[in-house]
C-alpha cells in the first residue's frame, strides 16, 4: 500500500484547471493534454488529487491521472457546497436557541419589555430569516444536482424538505464509504 503524503486540490473549468497544494501553492494549467502533462510532471511522488466534478470538464484530466497511476478522487461539488451551508445553518441554529432561551431568562427576572427584549426579538427574527434563506439555497442546490433523490426523500411520510436536505447530505457523505 502506497503512503500518500501530498494532497492536491484541483478545480477544473472549460479552458483551464487550477491547482493548489500546501507546498507549491496555486498554479494554473490549460485544460488540455499539454496541461495534463505539465501538471503530472510537477506532482511529487505519493500525491493524491481531489478533483471537483464540474460539468464534464474534469473527465479528461481525471482519466489522464488515472492512466498515469496518480491517485485521485472526484467529488460531487454539491457535497462541498451543502457542507458549507450546513455548517453555517448549525451556527445560526445555536444562535437561535441561545436567543430563544435568553428571553424567558430575562422575563423570569422581571424584564418583560424594553430595549433588551426588543433587541433579542429583532436578532431572533434576523437569525430565523438567515436560516430560511440558507435552507432554501441548500434545497435549490440539491434539486439542481439530484432532483430525483430529493423528490424520493421528500415523498417519505414524515420527512419534510429540511429532513430531505439533511438526508441527502448524509446519503452523499455515507455513499463514499
Amino acid at each position: 500500500m502506497t503512503k500518500i503524503n501530498h494532497f492536491v486540490g484541483v478545480d477544473v473549468s472549460k479552458d483551464k484547471f487550477d491547482v493548489w497544494d500546501n507546498v507549491a501553492g496555486h498554479r494554473s494549467y490549460p485544460n488540455d493534454s499539454k496541461g495534463y502533462r505539465q501538471f503530472a510532471k510537477q506532482l511529487p511522488a505519493n500525491s493524491f488529487c481531489v478533483i471537483e466534478a464540474t460539468a464534464s470538464y474534469y473527465q479528461q484530466l481525471a482519466m489522464y491521472l488515472y492512466e498515469h497511476d496518480i491517485e485521485l478522487v472526484v467529488v460531487n461539488p454539491i457535497i462541498t457546497k451543502c457542507k458549507q451551508l450546513q455548517q453555517v445553518i448549525v451556527i445560526y441554529l445555536k444562535q437561535n436557541t441561545s436567543l430563544k432561551n435568553h428571553i424567558p431568562s430575562l422575563e423570569s427576572r422581571g424584564v418583560k419589555s424594553g430595549v433588551l427584549i426588543r433587541s433579542l426579538k429583532r436578532q431572533l427574527k434576523q437569525v430565523r430569516q438567515e436560516i430560511d434563506l440558507l435552507e432554501a439555497e441548500m434545497q435549490s442546490l440539491i434539486q439542481q444536482y439530484d432532483a430525483d433523490l430529493f423528490v424520493n426523500l421528500s415523498s417519505i411520510p414524515g420527512i419534510g424538505k429540511k429532513n430531505s436536505s439533511f438526508s441527502y447530505h448524509f446519503n452523499q457523505w455515507f455513499s463514499r464509504f
